[in-house]
Parts: structure tokens; C-alpha cells; sequence
């Protein structure tokens, strides 16, 4: 994990406020699922870097898929070529890689399909191992990187909410008839936190273990602003930026997604069992 400064060798502007960049600097060891936090050379406002997963990793490059969505990201996504982008990472825990003979179930949503391509690129080379993707947004315009991902995977069965891509309707039931008809080992899944909660809550019936990757709101991506808390089924917390983002979907409780705070009820309990002696393995952990 370091701080380093990257150039922007490449910007491609979607359809829908999304973005995709290529930055290019010191070589980083990444593992899929992991993110960044990064912040341009903006000034003082917003000051806090925004973490941001990665959707493929090769040699000094990474390439960053952007969503508008407030000032941070919005300012991120009017990035030129030569720009400086400060990269603070890898952060963060990673998908296991699809292993020989093992078929993995993929369902993505949105911008949420960065660390799922990153792990389908990064199987591509697993003798045996099949990646089946699911891939859904709301219309033809919330698929970004539709194309890579569809090169990368065995297979992609597309859903858009108004059928302007794809079949019509949502990612949840294609994955159910995706597993009414292929035995699969394992399910992986990162999108809208809704779909998330279907996602585990299917792979849980069909006795399929389940790995999502958490999309939370946070200021420091280590552990030390506790602002991406998420009770847990144990009766505390995990925090997404160090606990994540990829964790076991059985330990999050699926309920409404939280809203999201820094300065925490979840981070003063955390803070008052620390105090306690409560051990490291009862702490949770948060991510991107």
C-alpha cells in the first residue's frame, strides 16, 4: 500500500455520466476486488480522495470506471490526458480467483461490474474454470464496459429494467434461471446494494457460498475515519475498506442499505471495544 502519483493516458467519456480512465505510473501489486482512493489536483474542495475499485490492472496502468455522482467523482471524471491523479493503494481484501474446474456465477449492476470484469480478466488463464456473467442496469446506457466484459467472460446474459439491452426485467431473475439450469461452486456479486441483498439471499438457497464486494462511503479507505459501517451478523460491525470490499455475503445483514456517515454510531461502539480489550477478530472492517 502506497501513495503515488499517476497520469491520465486515457479518457473515454459513456453515455449515462460514466467515464473510463487509464492511469499510468509506478507498477502496483493488485489482486481483484481491491480498490484506490484518488484525488486529483483539485485544491482544497472536496478534500477528502474518493476510493474507486479497479476494473483491470496491466503493468503501470490502471484503468478506473467513473460514475457522476457528486463534486469528488465529478471532478475525477473531467480528468484530461497528462493530468495528475494521486493513487493511494491497493486497499482492501479481493475475490479468490476462479480455480481449475470450478464454475463461479457473476452478477454485476452498473458501475458495479469494475471488480467483477478485473476478475474475469484475470481468470481468463484458469485451465478448466468457467466465469458465467450477469450484467443489468437500468437501460442500455447503465452497461458500461459491456463489451470487455463479455470478451472476458465464458458467457454474459444481459437485463436492462426497459429492455433497451438484453432481456427485460431485473439481474435477480436472470441468476435464478441461470441456476435452475448450471451447477455452479460459487456466486460473486457487486452492484446496487439491493441487488447485492437478492443476490446472497439466492445463492444461500441454492447452498452456494457468496462473495460480495461492498460499496460504502468513506474518507480514509484504512480503518481510521469509521464512516463505512455495516452490521454484521454477529452483532457488530465489519467496515468495508478493511474487512472489504470483498467479504462473505453470510456476514452482512441484508436489511436496508445503511445511510451513510462518518463519525458513526458504529464507529464509537467500535472505538469503546477497542477500549475494552475486545479482540481484533471482533472489530469488523469496512471498504470502498
Amino acid at each position: 500500500m502506497k501513495v503515488a502519483p499517476f497520469h491520465v493516458v486515457h479518457r473515454k467519456a459513456l453515455p449515462g455520466g460514466y467515464v473510463i480512465l487509464r492511469l499510468s505510473g509506478e507498477a502496483l501489486e493488485c489482486e481483484p476486488g481491491q480498490f484506490v482512493m484518488l484525488r486529483g489536483d483539485w485544491g482544497f474542495s472536496p478534500l477528502l480522495p474518493r476510493p474507486f475499485s479497479l476494473a483491470l490492472v496491466e503493468g503501470p496502468d490502471l484503468t478506473i470506471l467513473v460514475k457522476v455522482i457528486g463534486e469528488g467523482s465529478k471532478r475525477l471524471a473531467a480528468a484530461q490526458r497528462g493530468d495528475v491523479v494521486l493513487v493511494h493503494g491497493p486497499l482492501g481484501t479481493s475475490f479468490r480467483r476462479v480455480a481449475p474446474d470450478e464454475r463461479v456465477l457473476m452478477v454485476g449492476g452498473g458501475v458495479g461490474i469494475a471488480p467483477l470484469l478485473y476478475l474475469a480478466q484475470a481468470s481468463r488463464s484458469a485451465a478448466g474454470g468457467g466465469l458465467v456473467g450477469v450484467y443489468g442496469g437500468r437501460s442500455r446506457r447503465d452497461l458500461p464496459m459491456a463489451a470487455e466484459l463479455a470478451a472476458a467472460a465464458e458467457s454474459v446474459t444481459f437485463v436492462t429494467e426497459d429492455g433497451t439491452a438484453g432481456e427485460k426485467g431485473l439481474a435477480s431473475r436472470a441468476m435464478v434461471e441461470h441456476l435452475a439450469r448450471t451447477p455452479f461452486d460459487r456466486v460473486v456479486t457487486c452492484g446496487p446494494w439491493a441487488m447485492m441483498a437478492t443476490v446472497a439471499r439466492l445463492a444461500a438457497e441454492a447452498g452456494l457460498p457468496c462473495e460480495v464486494s461492498l460499496e460504502a462511503m468513506m474518507a480514509c479507505g484504512y480503518g481510521i475515519c469509521l464512516g463505512c459501517a455495516l452490521p454484521a451478523t454477529d452483532g457488530g460491525y465489519v467496515y468495508a475498506c478493511t474487512d472489504g470490499p470483498v467479504i462473505d455475503a453470510g456476514r452482512i445483514v441484508w436489511g436496508d442499505q445503511p445511510e451513510p456517515s462518518l463519525g458513526t454510531e458504529a464507529g464509537k461502539d467500535r472505538k469503546k471495544r477497542e477500549g475494552s480489550g475486545t479482540p481484533a477478530d471482533k472489530k469488523g472492517g469496512k471498504r470502498t
